[in-house]
């Protein structure tokens, strides 16, 4: 008889503990950021199952959040962007950027976004024509996944030019697994979940550093690699059968930004295969490197979290801005 009262007890004190320790995370929340469970609030919150073949995931329309301290309004499109689809304008150029939780702002204010700076900019430039940066990222996209969301929506967007916005892990698979019940509901057993996963990958992994780990997703055995390639041939060839102009923006990873680092030998891997395949780039590589080769967490939005932040954006919009200089 002891023995079940003691084990009540015990059930019964877990549990409360487990209650408390939950909201008390909630609140803890609330006054700062911690980046795996932003990115489950992110998921949680403005994210819903996708019903479109070979898609994971969508934006939920006419959702809003504050995520890493930043309010992230999606509009009933779908999208981080004042755009809804209508019929163009005479004199209205439209660019579609493709891209991940990078493009579409993660942990910056709407108004420093690159697109939001590079739209602004060229308006304030160019007279003659009305421009339309449309921001699609979507956090958690790879480069198969934004192809097929592409053709979900061209009709709808009728691009005059599409920038595929491409990060060095954009060739990797996302997981379709259906989270656990309590990870998906408790940010207490998300945290312990993220923090024993992230333990788990340092600890069992065969790479000292994320370079070696690019490096080998570009040089050795890779399935993924392939479709991502295909993925990007695909829009080209949606681009070329529609009028459209296309080019690859290459993000690098915000770690180690050096010439002798093992992701510079995976960029020049990609440029190779564009030139290759006559896609015109821009390789953001070097506009980084220049500002922050020797401290790249200064553009970090977080310092466990290394998405470019608003600067990190502004080096993003002055390169482009350079390659629409002569725009007539």
């Amino acid at each position: 008889m002891n023995k079940l009262v003691n084990f009540s007890l015990f059930t019964i004190t877990l549990m409360v503990s487990l209650i408390l320790a939950e909201f008390g995370l909630r609140f803890y929340l609330k006054f700062t950021s911690i980046y795996g469970l932003e990115m489950h609030k992110y998921a949680k919150e403005l994210k819903e199952p996708s019903k479109i073949e070979g898609l994971t995931h969508q934006h939920k329309p006419n959702s809003e959040a504050t995520l890493m301290g930043v309010n992230v309004k999606i509009n009933d499109f779908g999208i981080r962007d004042n755009f809804t689809p209508r019929p163009k304008e005479k004199n209205e150029y439209r660019i579609l950027v493709l891209g991940n939780s990078i493009t579409m702002g993660w942990g910056v204010q709407y108004d420093y976004i690159f697109t939001t700076l590079f739209e602004n900019k060229l308006n304030e430039t160019y007279s003659n024509l009305r421009f339309e940066v449309i921001n699609s990222g979507i956090g958690n996209y790879n480069t198969v996944m934004e192809s097929i969301y592409l053709k979900s929506i061209l009709q709808d967007v009728n691009p005059n030019e599409i920038i595929l916005h491409f990060y060095i892990n954009d060739i990797e698979r996302i997981s379709q697994k259906k989270s656990n019940f309590l990870v998906k509901h408790s940010y207490l057993f998300a945290y312990i979940y993220l923090n024993f996963k992230q333990s788990a990958i340092i600890n069992f992994s065969n790479f000292n550093s994320t370079g070696k780990y690019y490096l080998d997703l570009y040089t050795g055995e890779n399935e993924d690699r392939s479709k991502a390639q295909n993925a990007i041939l695909s829009i080209n060839d949606l681009c070329f059968q529609n009028d459209i102009k296309f080019k690859v923006l290459i993000q690098p990873d915000l770690h180690d930004l050096s010439y002798d680092s093992d992701q510079f030998k995976c960029h020049l891997i990609i440029r190779k295969f564009l030139e290759n395949n006559r896609i015109r780039y821009v390789d953001l590589f070097d506009d980084f490197s220049e500002n922050l080769e020797n401290e790249p967490e200064k553009i970090w939005v977080h310092p466990n979290d290394p998405h470019p932040n608003s600067f990190g954006h502004k080096i993003m919009y002055h390169r482009l801005i350079k390659e629409y200089k002569n725009l007539r």
